[in-house]
């Protein structure tokens, strides 16, 4: 019995000595622990801004770039931090000091933490920024903790009683917290989310009770962050939170999980139409203005809904996949919506890849082609112009549709070099098609590349064009998305010469006011006017009032699908109109109509050349 009773005793005060030990040691460690990685994110995220301006500086002039030094050092002192325990520095490769701030390197007493990033142009590194930070107030706050923590340890030790575990249950907490939640908005992460996810799922299967899962992105974050700034887009985010989470049942749970993405599981859905509902509450609470750093910011969300009914649905990876499908579909229809997941937008999705893949391999291997639909002069009946049309020598995309080819194209970073090799072939033919203007379609997304109207002075330098033989046709989708950017952008080409003509005119909701917005020097009247004209009395006055409402404008009309010699008399009738359509010929290839232009035919002269290029 006393040997059992020694066992014990020596047990006990070895347990004692342990605990002891990790009551000492456990909580100033975790307190270290949550300071240093806090003082990390802090260092990191700075790094990340300094150095995207410092970036910026080096890409608009990459070999005399270390001469901003001054620039650069504005740059570095912005900071909030405390000089004696702050210090920023950019070198070049070879080591050589650029900018530093403050001027003077403190004199570090305690340890450091100093984090660095890459400078480059582009193509090489061409320096480096660091941050230095002292670590003395993590220590100092490591140091209290372990002192405080031994004494109660060493108290508890002797007395034999249980060490509260407050503070090291704070410091766990503390950590816990960090690796569960977004720092920025406090929501959950993606880790918490995933795990959530998992063991709902789980558990509803056994319950056979639904879940959803919405995935939220934001319209036009980026434009406030690079108007207002990142400080500004931050606390955007944060409010955007508090929007999510007052507007959500308490059972549900919202998280970040990227820079401008949100998830949200909703563990109680009812049915599909409530579903919806709250999906379309939540964009119109998330859309409301925001005042951020004094001044009013708007932004917009689309939302992406996937439902696990079936056994095989409840799978964390598929409930996902389909959220996003649906997201990447509300954000192609048209943004500021929300949508449900089909089975057949996966399908959807594989087939755009495949489009994809084949678009980029077109492209490399030279197998876009451009077809000419020639314009004439209703009247005298001369060929004046032509419009071309993108067509593919692939079996695979010529089944898929040019239209369709063009939407998957906008959907990537693909329709800028796609319109930037029609434009080029446009100009290179247009030098041998004598005074004919060319016409080409131009996508509403090559509005927001910013290199535009440079690339079409650049074509018509090194091709001589004078620029009226190029005419671009939109449609009022590149004046909806950004009214302000689209109209600078025609002003500049139209100082080109660029003719712009509006197309599909009388289809869309508000095409008269973008005539007040905007001087077009061209209208197309759509073909769904054309094709009933002399056959309804409302299309014959619809026909009339924008012909003569162009000509009071001072603008060109063409007239689209002319298909009949009834619809060319009627058209001629009404004043000077051009005309294009399967009556004077379907699109042809770029010789074809050289030879028409060789042999100056006219559009009765022109059939067996329209014949001989196919539908």
């Amino acid at each position: 019995m006393q040997k059992e009773w020694s066992v014990f005793i020596s047990l006990a005060r070895w347990v004692s000595i342990a605990f002891t030990l990790i009551v000492a040691v456990l909580p100033p460690a975790g307190v270290f622990y949550a300071g240093y990685t806090r003082l990390e994110a802090e260092l990191l995220g700075e790094l990340e801004l300094k150095g995207s301006f410092v970036r910026e500086i080096i890409n608009l002039d990459p070999e005399y770039w270390t001469f901003n030094d001054i620039r650069i050092s504005e740059i570095l002192s912005r900071t909030k931090k405390r000089d004696q325990l702050h210090f920023l520095r950019v070198t070049e490769t070879s080591g050589s000091v650029v900018a530093q701030y403050p001027e003077t390197e403190p004199v570090f007493v305690w340890p450091v933490l100093m984090v660095e990033k890459s400078l480059d142009d582009y193509a090489h590194e061409v320096g480096k920024l660091s941050i230095t930070h002292s670590l003395k107030f993590v220590y100092l706050k490591a140091i209290l903790t372990a002192a405080l923590s031994s004494v109660l340890a060493l108290i508890l030790f002797w007395f034999l009683k249980v060490l509260p575990l407050r503070l090291m249950k704070e410091s766990l907490n503390e950590i816990a917290y960090l690796a569960t939640h977004d720092s920025l908005t406090g929501l959950a992460n993606r880790t918490q989310f995933d795990d959530r996810l998992t063991s709902t799922l789980e558990k509803s299967r056994a319950r056979k009770s639904p879940v959803a899962v919405f995935t939220l992105d934001l319209d036009r974050f980026k434009d406030v962050n690079d108007s207002l700034g990142h400080a500004a887009g931050d606390q955007l985010l944060i409010e955007v939170a508090g929007r999510l989470k007052a507007n959500i049942p308490k059972s549900d749970l919202p998280a970040r999980i990227g820079g401008d993405e949100f998830v949200v599981l909703v563990q109680r859905p009812v049915d599909e139409n409530s579903l919806i509902e709250r999906a379309k509450h939540l964009i119109e609470e998330v859309s409301k203005p925001y005042v951020v750093s004094g001044q009013v910011a708007t932004i917009g969300a689309s939302i992406g809904i996937s439902v696990a009914r079936e056994p095989e649905e409840f799978d964390p990876i598929r409930i996902m996949r389909g959220a996003d499908l649906a997201l990447y579909r509300a954000k192609n229809e048209g943004r500021g919506i929300c949508r449900m997941f089909r089975e057949e937008m996966e399908f959807q999705q594989k087939q755009t890849r495949l489009v994809e893949r084949a678009l980029r391999s077109a492209l490399t291997d030279d197998r876009f082609q451009l077809y000419y639909q020639p314009q004439f002069d209703a009247k005298s009946r001369r060929l004046v112009g032509a419009e071309a049309l993108l067509r593919f020598d692939d079996t695979f995309l010529t089944n898929i549709g040019t239209q369709q080819c063009i939407s998957i194209a906008e959907s990537t970073d693909l329709i800028i070099p796609v319109s930037k090799w029609v434009l080029e072939t446009a100009c290179r033919h247009a030098t041998l098609l004598d005074q004919l203007q060319i016409a080409v379609n131009v996508s509403p997304n090559l509005f927001r590349w910013q290199g535009l109207t440079d690339f079409v002075q650049e074509r018509l330098t090194a091709y001589k064009l004078d620029g009226s033989r190029l005419e671009f046709e939109i449609t009022e989708k590149v004046l909806i998305d950004d009214v302000d950017t689209a109209v600078q952008t025609l002003c500049d080409l139209q100082r080109l010469g660029v003719g712009i003509a509006m197309d599909d005119f009388g289809t869309g909701y508000s095409s008269l006011g973008y005539l007040r917005q905007f001087p077009f020097d061209k209208i197309k009247i759509d073909r769904a006017f054309i094709k009933d004209i002399g056959a309804s009395r409302e299309a014959d006055a619809i026909v009339k009032a924008i012909i003569a409402m162009s000509d009071a404008l001072g603008m060109k009309i063409v007239a689209e699908g002319v298909e009949t010699e009834q619809q060319l008399m009627l058209i001629q009738k009404e004043g000077n109109v051009d005309v294009q359509g399967y009556y004077f010929g379907r699109p042809m290839l770029f010789g074809q109509i050289l030879q028409v232009m060789a042999n100056d035919q006219t559009s009765d002269e022109i059939e067996k050349w329209a014949v001989s290029a196919g539908s």
